[in-house]
């Protein structure tokens, strides 16, 4: 017998960031609403990303200070690394996390189903249930409004051996029972750099193999120059311009041939995270059946204003490509969120201004326009630097390594970009993004009184020396 269809007013795809909250909202206002969600609720931020990351990154950052508590005139003998207890704290925090957006979710009113959702028509939904509801192991589900949260997963390369090896990815390395050996990590992009440094700290030993020859591509050469420099500092090495060519076990061990264009070299170490990127979480959701479009990489194609190619369908956060922040999300919502109740299109993605912080330690903290960037649209521009060391309030932290870097128009004086290399950085990043949002002179930080002492009294310094 054919099982009847659940019409609702919105189904969302997918409990990320921009999903969870338009869903609330929706389920808030009276409308008849449904989430999907596979079973990672809350979202890959909470549960395997920006916030478990970050709370390990603490942990290491607790580990670097213990070693340099001398410094301070503090002694504290013998540091043992307990991993076990580092990822059960972890583990406790995005708990806390996941059991307060359960809460939010339910007593918001929306129907939250959890299962495997894939498109079996225009607009009509089927989900293989993760937990049975009404006996029923499928439902068939459809509504006017669909949006489609799902996220991104990691992009596994196909490389010799790799899947007869226990490889580990982004979710896999923060579940380990104890600090590998030998980290080897293919990808010397920010998420690579982050774990990077994070499990040096925690007393691996760690090398990064990264295909491109050049350093941190997207960021201006003093600041990539700078990060590189620090992280080799704390014995992290790095084979630019090498890619893996086979893998093996051997002995216990793993064994990688790595390859440039004119050398090849044996890597041994005992374990290997792969990081080289992150891929559409669309494979299986069957979009054909709905004529949504892909780009050539999977990614659902939108307009400025977040909408496919299908009436009614819209898709959200890292699924749609483009940057892939959570903050991003949230202002996918946003715009979809202010579209929607109005009735009209008010707000899109054009000209958005996206910050972004890279929690490796001292933080790089970026904003707007890289000096490569202006220069390459022939703007007319004045560049200013100022060591962290220059700053009272580093000091008396003993944390004095990075610099800031802002750019300004030379002709209206607004600030185009920054780039902030500083412990906090994207604390400090967030007032010159707040002026550049309020369309402020770079004067206005110049002269501005800031409390001393204070990181953010550092821009005084830095706007006074354009």
């Amino acid at each position: 017998m054919h099982q009847q269809i659940r019409k609702y007013d919105a189904i969302i795809v997918g409990g990320g960031k921009a999903g969870k909250t338009l869903a609330m909202d929706f389920a808030k206002a009276g409308k008849k609403v449904a989430m999907i969600e596979r079973g990672m609720v809350g979202g890959t931020c909470i549960n395997v990303a920006c916030i478990p990351t970050k709370a390990m990154v603490a942990s290491a950052k607790v580990a670097h200070l213990v070693r340099k508590a001398r410094e301070y005139g503090i002694d504290v003998g013998e540091m043992n690394i307990n991993l076990k207890t580092i990822i059960d704290r972890k583990n406790n925090i995005v708990k806390s996390m996941r059991d307060a957006n359960l809460k939010a979710f339910l007593a918001s009113g929306m129907d939250l189903i959890i299962g495997n959702a894939h498109f079996t028509g225009y607009k009509q939904i089927q989900v293989e249930l993760i937990e049975p509801m009404d006996g029923k192991t499928t439902m068939e589900i459809t509504a006017d409004h669909i949006f489609i949260n799902t996220g991104a997963l990691p992009f596994i390369p196909d490389i010799p051996g790799l899947k007869e090896i226990p490889y580990l990815t982004n979710e896999s390395i923060m579940e380990l029972e104890s600090v590998p050996e030998h980290l080897i990590i293919l990808g010397g992009g920010y998420i690579g750099l982050e774990f990077g440094q994070m499990f040096k700290r925690l007393g691996s030993k760690v090398t990064i193999i990264e295909l491109s020859k050049e350093f941190l591509p997207a960021e201006d050469r003093d600041i990539a120059d700078t990060i590189k420099t620090l992280l080799e500092d704390e014995e992290i090495k790095f084979m630019l311009g090498f890619g893996i060519a086979k893998v093996s076990k051997q002995n216990g061990q793993l064994s990688l041939e790595i390859k440039s264009d004119t050398e090849t070299h044996t890597l041994i170490g005992t374990h290997l995270l792969i990081s080289v990127g992150r891929i559409p979480n669309t494979k299986n959701l069957n979009l054909s059946a709905t004529e949504v479009q892909v780009d050539s990489r999977g990614f659902i194609t939108v307009n400025e204003y977040l909408e496919t190619n299908v009436p009614g369908i819209w898709a959200l956060g890292d699924v749609k490509g483009g940057p892939q922040f959570t903050h991003v999300s949230l202002d996918d919502y946003r715009i979809v969120k202010n579209n929607l109740q109005s009735n009209k299109h008010i707000c899109s993605i054009q000209e958005r201004l996206v910050p972004y912080t890279v929690f490796i330690d001292p933080e790089l903290a970026r904003v707007g326009l890289t000096e490569k960037m202006a220069r390459d649209k022939g703007l007319q521009i004045k560049v200013a630097k100022l060591p962290v060391a220059d700053i009272p309030r580093a000091k008396t932290l003993s944390e004095t390594d990075g610099i800031l870097k802002v750019i300004v128009d030379a002709n209206t004086h607004k600030i185009l970009g920054a780039a902030v290399l500083c412990t906090e950085g994207g604390e400090v990043m967030a007032s010159i993004e707040l002026a550049m949002r309020a369309g402020m002179k770079y004067e206005d930080l110049k002269n501005g009184i800031f409390a001393h002492p204070t990181l953010v009294e550092g821009l005084n310094q830095l706007f006074s020396m354009i």
